[in-house]
């Protein structure tokens, strides 16, 4: 089957949101040097700056050491590279100026959408959309909404466990006990796609599939975190999303779709004004002479 709209938004968003959210989650000072290679290094900031968050969440530790590993790999292959003099080799010159021209390439459009006062999206052009397409909206598999803590101990999980068995507030036991608040307290709002919903926590991907509403799941040791999850609604195959757990999705396609627009226009306006220029040459090209 297909994925339907949603699921293509979702997609979008998550892939965005995961580039978009490498913040380091550890206090320590972060000008520290983890690593060297010959006179390379490797500082705390920077990998932390370039390991995604949700890794940073499960197991700090393991995702800076993965992280180390993976650099001092690149490294010391890259310096082998320079010694053996490949950076002066035609095909890897030519490789490295295509590399350059790709980057260049992209800084161009994203500073012409960046001066561009016309890439937004109202509100009601959402709404709009989304009554126009509805069909598109139909859910191709079941959507999941639920509560994922995550902790530093286990006696933290089972406190925040009991919390909510008591009827303590989502928002007092991820105060309390979440060792991501802020991820913890979005990611309870919004729906997801059950396939997708935590594929980064195996263990509890497999309770969330057969737990009933508000049910609590059993507290997994994931890497050095203690996690569990809180089913809080679940929406079946077929089904439309409410609008209001859609229409930010909506806006952010959309404001995709503006972009390649956007973007098409400029590129059409920069090859008809090479063209006006005559800037570009094409010789018949004859095969024979192959």
């Amino acid at each position: 089957m297909l994925l339907n709209a949603y699921k293509i938004v979702f997609f979008v968003v998550m892939i965005t949101g995961l580039l978009l959210s490498c913040k380091p989650v550890i206090t320590e000072t972060t000008d520290e040097v983890i690593a060297r290679v010959g006179d390379t290094r490797l500082y705390l900031n920077e990998a932390l700056y370039q390991i995604p968050s949700i890794l940073l969440e499960q197991d700090s530790l393991k995702a800076l050491e993965n992280f180390r590993n993976n650099w001092i790999r690149r490294e010391l292959l890259h310096q082998e590279a320079i010694r053996l003099g490949l950076e002066n080799n035609p095909a890897v010159e030519s490789k490295i100026n295509a590399s350059k021209k790709d980057i260049l390439t992209q800084s161009l459009l994203d500073h012409m959408i960046s001066q561009s006062r016309d890439i937004q999206v109202t509100r009601q052009e959402a709404v709009a959309y989304y009554e126009t397409h509805k069909e598109q909206f139909k859910l191709d598999e079941p959507h999941v909404r639920f509560r994922h803590l995550i902790a530093a101990s286990m006696e933290d999980a089972e406190n925040a466990r009991q919390d909510l068995l008591r009827g303590i507030s989502w928002d007092n036991v991820v105060e309390r006990y979440a060792v991501n608040k802020q991820n913890a307290l979005r990611d309870a709002t919004v729906f997801h796609p059950l396939s997708l919903s935590l594929q980064n926590a195996p263990p509890l991907d497999q309770f969330i599939r057969r737990m009933g509403i508000n049910e609590i799941s059993p507290i997994q040791r994931i890497g050095t975190r203690y996690q569990f999850v809180q089913l809080i609604e679940r929406k079946s195959e077929g089904e439309l999303p409410d609008l209001t757990w859609v229409l930010d999705q909506v806006e952010d396609w959309l404001l995709l779709d503006k972009k390649r627009r956007l973007v098409t226009s400029y590129e059409q306006q920069i090859i008809r004004r090479a063209q006006a220029n005559k800037e570009i040459h094409l010789p018949d090209i004859n095969l024979t002479k192959q």
